[in-house]
């Protein structure tokens, strides 16, 4: 598995980007595992190293580079063994880190000829103002050819086969005029990429995954907010429109709340043919009580969302990436997730896991980790269509430590990590979802569709 854009190396603003790892053996054998580190703009590796991960094990590399024993720069992490891999790419900060996660190359894939959207910006003022850098992978053996083309300009970049490279700045590098605009990105081959968007106060990137211009009439946004949180965070959501059509199109933006089907908040936006509209506050713009749930948009537009903590000099926060009905996991199905469970949730990482149920009927998940056992059970609540809620479990039991979250569902799944112990949680919920504590966990659904989300919360920077 390839993961662009990890990093140990100074960047604008001040920033000091580094990347960790997190990999899991969910066998029943010792596995091997090979870790390699490609420079950028490059294709042979630079370093490389083997891990043994023993059977139901979570090994954690806070420092990739340091790990490896590379020399300071920026690159690509592949992974070999087939082993489950998550990796995060972070600006160390003075009162706590500012991160990512850098997706694997299958997740942001897109193929030849085809025009891929991502909001970026361009500012005036790099020291107040949001830059956005493209980060570009190549999955052909020869050399293609990316065309840049945003607000009428255009440029094109030649990869090598195999080899990721980063454009910094893109918006410069297309000599935009400053503001927020849509970059397509056309390829001559197969190619992975996203956008990092960076708040200059923090240091804080967002990945911003791109979206073809395709027919679309519902997406669902599980995890938007307008509310106080733990240690003093104030979470928003804001919001990016666009229509890449020839005519003038609308959408109809919904708020529906954490364990909840009735609508809070909407408002219809109309925008005109090409044009890119930004929602700073998007329970402010729907006239939405505080609170937390999930943003359904109805109509042919595109739409990215971005939930933040918003600091007193600056933003820190995570994509919320769309969601399809008819989209989740599939029943019986595992998935897994490393959750981070705090000894002092003033010192440390803690894990808040959204769930989102895509039937309309009630569905059944177990999670597992650790020794202890517990079940939720909450009734099912009737809707008129698929996937309306969702609910989120906040970390806030257990022991400390990283351990790993299994999921299962009898509709659709969640995520786990594991522990030398293990907690089976069963929980049932409607489509309205159901929010119940539960540390690190293994998910499991009987006979339904889910998505799930995890976020990791910094308890120095309040990072999502």
């Amino acid at each position: 598995m390839l993961h662009p854009g990890v990093a140990s190396s100074s960047g604008s603003g001040g920033t000091r980007w580094r990347s960790e790892a997190v990999l899991y053996n969910p066998g029943a054998a010792p596995a091997q595992a090979t870790l390699e580190l490609i420079p950028r703009d490059a294709a042979a590796v630079a370093k490389s190293a083997e891990r043994t991960v023993l059977p139901g094990q979570t090994v954690r590399m806070p420092d990739v580079y340091a790990e490896l024993g590379a020399a300071s720069g920026a690159g690509m992490l592949r992974v070999r063994g087939g082993l489950p891999a998550w990796v995060r790419t972070f600006n160390q900060g003075s009162p706590g880190t500012f991160g990512q996660d850098a997706p694997g190359a299958p997740q942001t894939a897109f193929g030849a000829d085809t025009d891929v959207l991502f909001p970026v910006s361009t500012p005036a003022d790099p020291t107040r103002e949001f830059r956005s850098n493209l980060l570009l992978l190549n999955l052909e053996a020869t050399p293609i050819t990316f065309t840049l083309t945003a607000s009428g300009k255009s440029a094109t970049k030649t990869v090598a086969g195999g080899t990721y490279t980063q454009i910094d700045k893109v918006g410069t590098f297309l000599q935009l005029a400053p503001g927020r605009t849509v970059l397509a990105v056309r390829a001559t081959g197969r190619w992975a990429g996203t956008v990092s968007t960076v708040d200059p106060g923090s240091g804080d990137p967002t990945t911003v995954r791109g979206l073809l211009p395709t027919t679309r009439e519902v997406v669902l946004f599980p995890g938007v907010a307008s509310v106080a949180g733990s240690l003093g965070t104030q979470w928003r959501s804001e919001a990016v429109l666009h229509n890449p059509a020839t005519t003038t199109r609308s959408v109809r933006l919904e708020i529906l709340p954490k364990d909840g089907s009735i609508v809070a908040g909407s408002a219809t936006v109309q925008l005109a043919v090409k044009e890119v509209r930004h929602l700073a506050d998007l329970y402010a713009e729907l006239h939405a009580a505080s609170g937390s749930g999930l943003l359904r948009a109805t109509g042919d537009v595109l739409c990215w969302v971005r939930t933040y903590n918003q600091g007193a000099s600056a933003t820190f926060g995570q994509d919320v990436p769309p969601v399809l009905p008819a989209g989740g996991a599939e029943a019986g199905r595992e998935i897994l997730f490393p959750v981070s469970k705090p000894g002092d949730k003033a010192k440390e990482f803690r894990s808040n896991l959204i769930l989102y149920n895509h039937e309309t009927t009630a569905i059944t998940c177990t999670v597992m980790a650790g020794t202890k056992a517990g079940r939720g059970v909450r009734p099912a609540q009737r809707r008129r269509h698929l996937a309306r809620c969702a609910a989120r479990v906040d970390d806030d039991r257990g022991e400390g430590g990283r351990p790993l979250v299994r999921h299962r569902l009898d509709h659709r799944p969640l995520h786990r990590r594991p522990d030398d112990r293990r907690r089976d949680r069963e929980m049932t919920w409607g489509k309205a979802g159901t929010s119940e504590s539960a540390a690190a966990a293994r998910w499991r659904a009987g006979a339904a569709r889910v998505t799930l989300g995890l976020r990791f919360k910094d308890c120095g920077g309040g990072m999502g």
